[in-house]
């Protein structure tokens, strides 16, 4: 499963990950090309210790690896930016794209050992380019849009049998957008959440011994989660919310396999003195 030996079997015991100590940096800049253009960019590098979770799992879903190894690696993005008061109809504009890249060692990465439990090894390096889009802006200052999008193509180039495919777990397509309608008292929101087809790995350790094109894989489809609600102002400091999640009460899991809550129902009551 991985490359350096960090986590033979699932739930053994494997020795302490060791020194955890880096020193860390980033440099970033920003150009105002007018006063409503600019371009910022900042690079660095970043230095991850395992969690709790990723050292000695849950004694459930996530098997537990002493022997990780902390994950550092070099990211940097560079984008364009356009913000406005107001342009026509719209209010507070803004807009930005930008391009990102993130070379990764000893990139820590959960890893499917069954049908019911995963655990994280040290898979080696790894790199992740993309594209990223956002965009708000208010309508008249009553209807609220707000949206973004990304676009990655994240590559596991550890020294495995996954070399060269797309990283468990890291969807190439993310998109959501959020809207907003403000009635005088009353709020009414909705947001969509998008998450590209997903491959999550091989299924089970002795997927390794087999030649690449016969590894049996997993794959999550794509799927569409909705989120709507409503918000009223009962008075200067008290407001009421009902909102549900999942709407159309889908039936998904995460890369863990766990299955994401269905259709779920919260209201709340707040209010300040």
């Amino acid at each position: 499963v991985a490359n350096d030996g960090a986590g033979a079997a699932p739930g053994a015991a494997g020795e302490p990950a060791g020194d955890s100590r880096s020193i860390t940096g980033r440099l970033g800049g920003l150009w105002a090309i007018t006063s409503h253009w600019s371009m910022r960019g900042n690079a660095g590098r970043y230095f991850r210790i395992p969690s709790l979770l990723e050292l000695y799992g849950n004694e459930g879903t996530l098997v537990g690896n002493p022997s990780l190894r902390p994950e550092e690696g070099i990211n940097a993005d560079l984008g364009v930016a356009f913000s406005a008061r107001s342009l026509g109809a719209l209010r507070g504009v803004s807009f930005e794209l930008s391009t990102f890249r993130t070379d990764t060692t000893d990139l820590i990465q959960l890893v499917t050992l069954t049908t019911r439990q995963v655990k994280a090894f040290n898979i080696g390096e790894a790199r992740v380019t993309g594209v990223e889009a956002s965009a708000a802006f208010r309508v008249f200052g009553r209807l609220g849009l707000s949206g973004n999008l990304t676009l990655q193509r994240p590559t596991d180039l550890g020294d495995s049998f996954n070399r060269g495919n797309d990283l468990p777990g890291t969807p190439r397509r993310q998109a959501s957008t959020s809207e907003s309608l403000d009635l005088s008292r009353v709020t009414i929101f909705h947001r969509l959440d998008y998450v590209g087809e997903n491959d999550i790995g091989r299924l089970g350790q002795a997927a390794s011994n087999l030649p690449a094109g016969r590894q049996s894989r997993t794959v999550l489809p794509a799927r569409y989660l909705h989120d709507a609600g409503l918000r009223v102002r009962l008075g200067p400091r008290t407001t009421a919310t009902l909102e549900v999640l999942n709407i159309f009460d889908r039936h998904v899991v995460d890369v863990a396999r766990y299955p994401l809550p269905g259709r779920t129902i919260f209201f709340k009551l707040s209010g300040s003195l």
